[in-house]
């Protein structure tokens, strides 16, 4: 898992990944994920049922696309 968010910190099974102090995130083995933007007041809650567990490639595409849906919101 540390291969995927590299620089991240992790604690109470809750990571907070590099250069993003305002982000918590709880992720499950098959896709599941928690994204908290303490600042912006966005929770974005994934389900998913992946046949592998942590699927690199969907792992890579979903953060970025919770974090600009989280910043986009602000603007609204």
């Amino acid at each position: 898992m540390a291969y995927l968010l590299p620089g991240a910190a992790y604690r109470s099974c809750w990571y907070q990944p590099a250069g993003d102090p305002d982000v918590r995130l709880a992720a499950g083995i098959h896709g599941q994920r928690i994204y908290v933007d303490v600042p912006r007041r966005v929770v974005i809650a994934q389900q998913a049922s992946l046949p592998t567990a942590y699927d690199e490639e969907t792992w890579l595409e979903t953060l970025p696309v919770f974090r600009d849906l989280a910043r986009s919101l602000l603007k609204a």
